[in-house]
């Protein structure tokens, strides 16, 4: 399945998804409580796929794997301090517009020096036909001597490793991911060369900074694993819900 690389995109046209797994608030342990920004490397899958469009719902198939059963367990947030932050995460078009308009919101949760909105994505765009505007940008990557590795996502709040799209959500009352970019919650899981949701292997993702799992008790299906990451991803795409404030200029 190859070693992690670059968070890349999803395909529209992935099906049978686990009848089982639609239970949105059947959480992993701790992902109730503000989480790292999951931005951990991710593989590109080989196979380009039919791009979905703006207003695509995706369904997704997953691969075998994830019905095997691994004595593995969820990140041990706060104690990884968001390891997973280390090199931000690709961002889809449409969710960097959301993020900018609800930019009042997140933006007092961050260090000064991380406050202005015009520096939290780079410039450059990549083409991406998993998601849906086909286009990506990256989050800024910022040196972090708080974070386990140094560096962090513009959006690590240090030294504690809270995610602030995540705690700006919490304090309106939403959804934790209703503002985490799609590949955020997708992490660790990730793309198999058919474009199938996966995992990698577990001593790989033991022995990857930022891997986000830990050793476990007990094996335990991976669908029910991340039945949370599943869930997310199977409703489709997430708006925060009401009207966004006004954007100050950063």
């Amino acid at each position: 399945m190859g070693v992690h690389r670059a968070l890349r995109g999803l395909s529209a046209h992935l099906r049978n998804a686990h009848p089982g797994l639609l239970r949105l608030l059947a959480l992993c342990p701790g992902t109730v409580r503000p989480l790292p920004f999951r931005g951990g490397p991710v593989r590109r899958p080989p196979h380009r796929l039919p791009h979905p469009g703006p207003a695509a719902l995706t369904m997704l198939r997953l691969a075998p794997r994830l019905y095997e059963q691994e004595a593995i367990a969820c990140c041990d947030f706060p104690a990884c301090r968001g390891a997973c932050c280390v090199h931000g995460v690709w961002v889809d078009l449409g969710e960097r517009e959301t993020i900018l308009r609800h930019a009042d919101l997140i933006r007092p949760h961050l260090p000064p020096e991380a406050q202005a909105p015009h520096t939290w994505f780079t410039a450059e765009e990549e083409d991406d036909p998993y998601v849906p505007s086909g286009w990506v940008r990256h989050t800024r990557v910022l040196p972090r001597p708080e974070h386990p590795l140094g560096t962090a996502c513009v959006f690590w709040i240090p030294p504690e490793g809270y995610c602030a799209l995540q705690v700006a959500a919490q304090t309106q009352g939403w959804h934790p991911w209703v503002l985490k970019p799609f590949y955020c919650v997708l992490h660790p899981l990730d793309l198999d060369d058919q474009g199938r949701i996966t995992l990698d292997e577990v001593e790989e993702l033991l022995n990857t900074p930022g891997g986000c799992i830990r050793p476990g008790e007990q094996p335990r299906p991976l669908v029910d694993l991340f039945a949370a990451e599943l869930d997310w991803i199977l409703q489709g795409r997430h708006d925060p819900p009401g009207p966004a404030p006004h954007l100050k200029s950063g």
